[in-house]
């Protein structure tokens, strides 16, 4: 039975790549292979962290008939070692714990996830055991890491090692990659997925009004920053409570220090929105739909990101959960099902978040109407249907890596003995 070794982000760390990686990883054991995941997970700061207490009895779940193993390797914390100037060198703590697993059970693909430091380290192992290198990226690493004079030369080099870059279906992105060195016919072009089984509800909300017309909870659910529009909404919704508007708010505590300070200071500069605002602490992907579904309206309002290629899942979730939506055009434009967004069916729809006495207002008309919010929801939940219907069930990311795993010259580990 083969055996891959990812270098990556994992739960507890809070994000998209996070879960992109526990999920294929699980989906390789179902098809049979023992994944290794070496990760500093552990080491996460409390501000990007979630509560992953039950993941071993979740994964244990998910992989009940699979025939394939798991294994977590995590760095230690603290590290062991004190370093002048202060550091948590985790390249080189990273390569040296993936090393020490390829040498005591044997690997027969490297696949680094996330250019810094996790790509870094996946190269120097896969080149000191000569094992093939399968790199994947995100949208920060590609576009802001790599644009960084300190750290480009090096990416740069992970990337002419790597036999096989997984990669999106975007001219942009290609583009970048390009400029990176990358030639196309290193490039495997992956295509989305349908949303993991765990996002979607396991009962039918849409008859009756329900819980729809109690006293709604608006839901924020994404990093706190000016660019997530968070700031943005809650001037909106210091509106609404100065004026009367009937509902609570709730938004989860992820992103910088220096962020999350500045939110606390404006909400607590208005006694009406701070008594009835409550912080959540972040959740691990298979409990997202849950914390969606707790509330009726989830706003998702980016905008001005820096990233132009970034296009945030959250939508596709909200729609699963059947909440009713509030989305800024600009993260509306860029689902594949953009044109089946439309303002006051099937999402509420605000073209610049900016634009407080308009956002305000949207808000307004889906907190006071429990009877227009359950049918925005509704017809939300219809689209994402039929959009996640119209989808491959595979994961892409897995499918990808054991066809490498299948088709590679492996086995090129000299002097080490498989387990």
């Amino acid at each position: 039975m083969k055996r891959i070794t990812i270098i990556g982000k994992f739960p507890p760390i809070q994000g998209g790549v996070s879960a992109q990686v526990l999920c294929a990883s699980l989906e390789l054991c179902r098809m049979g292979y023992n994944v290794d995941v070496v990760t500093n997970a552990n080491l996460v700061e409390d501000n990007f962290r979630v509560d992953d207490s039950d993941l071993k009895a979740w994964c244990d779940d998910k992989l009940e008939h699979g025939v394939g193993s798991l294994s977590i390797h995590c760095l230690r914390s603290p590290p062991a070692t004190q370093f002048i100037p202060s550091s948590s060198e985790f390249s080189v703590r990273l390569t040296n714990l993936a090393s020490d697993v390829v040498e005591q059970r044997g690997s027969d693909l490297i696949v680094g996830w996330y250019f810094v430091p996790y790509a870094i380290a996946a190269e120097q192992v896969a080149s000191r055991y000569r094992l093939p290198l399968v790199l994947a990226h995100a949208g920060s690493d590609l576009y802001r890491l790599s644009a960084d004079p300190e750290l480009r030369l090096s990416i740069k080099h992970a990337l002419a090692s790597a036999s096989k870059v997984m990669t999106f279906r975007s001219l942009q992105t290609v583009r970048a990659l390009n400029a990176l060195g990358v030639d196309d016919s290193k490039l495997i072009m992956l295509g989305g997925g349908r949303l993991p089984d765990y996002m979607f509800p396991a009962r039918d909300f849409r008859t009756g009004l329900g819980d729809w017309a109690s006293r709604p909870r608006i839901l924020h659910y994404a990093k706190v920053s000016e660019s997530k529009g968070t700031f943005d909404l809650v001037r909106a919704l210091i509106l609404m409570a100065d004026r009367g508007v009937d509902f609570e708010f709730a938004y989860v505590r992820i992103g910088w220090p220096r962020a999350l300070e500045a939110l606390d200071r404006l909400i607590l500069s208005n006694k009406n929105l701070a008594d009835r605002t409550t912080p959540i602490a972040a959740v691990p992907p298979w409990r997202v739909k849950d914390l969606l579904m707790s509330s009726q309206i989830v706003v998702v309002l980016e905008r001005n990101f820096s990233i132009a290629a970034h296009s945030p899942r959250l939508v596709r979730e909200v729609l699963a959960a059947g909440r009713c939506l509030v989305v800024s055009s600009e993260v509306a434009s860029k689902q594949k099902f953009s044109r089946s967004i439309v303002h006051g069916k099937t999402a509420v729809v605000v073209d610049d978040p900016a634009n407080v006495d308009v956002l305000h207002r949207r808000l307004t008309e889906v907190a006071t109407g429990a009877d227009r919010r359950r049918s925005i929801a509704v017809h939300g939940h219809l689209l994402s249907q039929a959009f996640e219907d119209s989808l491959s069930g595979s994961n892409a990311y897995a499918k990808c890596i054991a066809e490498i795993a299948s088709t590679e010259d492996v086995g090129a580990v000299v002097g080490i003995e498989r387990s």
